[in-house]
């Protein structure tokens, strides 16, 4: 799984390069939407975890569930 996840991450990354280019594929933090485990695609990821206001505003705001 985690091979599989890395690979995903890659392509996540490349596929807006310029705007993603400070991430790192081994220390990223990915969020997903409640549609991850049918789609199997990550929405967005963060060069570190976010404090519990930030996580409860995307929660409120986008479709990050995990």
């Amino acid at each position: 799984m985690r091979a599989a996840n890395e690979k995903l991450m890659v392509a996540f990354i490349n596929a807006d390069l310029a705007s993603r280019v400070g991430l790192d594929v081994r220390k990223s933090i990915v969020l997903y939407d409640r549609n991850y485990l049918c789609n199997y695609a990550f929405n967005y990821a963060l060069d570190k975890l976010p404090n519990e206001r930030t996580l409860r505003k995307l929660y409120h705001q986008t479709p990050v569930r995990y």
